[in-house]
C-alpha cells in the first residue's frame, strides 16, 4: 500500500508532498516535517482516505 503525505497551506488546500510504501516511515517523515515546518500535515493512502493527521 502506499502512503501519501500531503500538508495544508494557509488557505485550507491540501497539497501533495510524498509517496511512500511504508507507513511507519511515512509517519514519521511527516512528523518531523510538521515540528519544523508549523504546518498541518496527512497521511491518506491511494483512495484518498484518511490514515493519520498531525497538527503542530
Amino acid at each position: 500500500m502506499k502512503v501519501h503525505i500531503e500538508w495544508q497551506d494557509q488557505h485550507h488546500r491540501w497539497h501533495h508532498y510524498q509517496t511512500m510504501h511504508n507507513e511507519r516511515e511515512a509517519f514519521r517523515v511527516a512528523s518531523n516535517r510538521t515540528q519544523s515546518t508549523g504546518l498541518r500535515h496527512r497521511l491518506v493512502d491511494d483512495q484518498k482516505r484518511l490514515l493519520d493527521l498531525l497538527d503542530p
